[in-house]
């Protein structure tokens, strides 16, 4: 799902000095060259929320998936 979000994300245009343009720009270049490598935490969320952010521009079932996945982490934190 990570890899998927990476490349939707990879058409997204950023307005200038966003702070998530890098975030999402090291994401997309992780994805191409080392796809196998996990994500941390903290770093999944924001994946997470950057797609949820830029909506407007990606496919709306992968958009539904990141928040589901928002859902489902802060669900296990409640509980934890």
């Amino acid at each position: 799902m990570q890899i998927a979000f990476c490349h939707f994300l990879a058409r997204v245009k950023f307005p200038p000095r966003d702070p998530m343009k890098k975030f999402a720009y090291d994401m997309v270049a992780r994805a191409s060259t080392r796809p196998a490598q996990t994500l941390t935490l903290k770093q999944h969320k924001y994946l997470c929320r950057v797609v949820v952010r830029f909506h407007r521009q990606i496919h709306p079932k992968i958009v539904d998936d990141a928040r589901k996945e928002l859902a489902r982490l802060a669900a296990e934190e409640t509980a934890c």
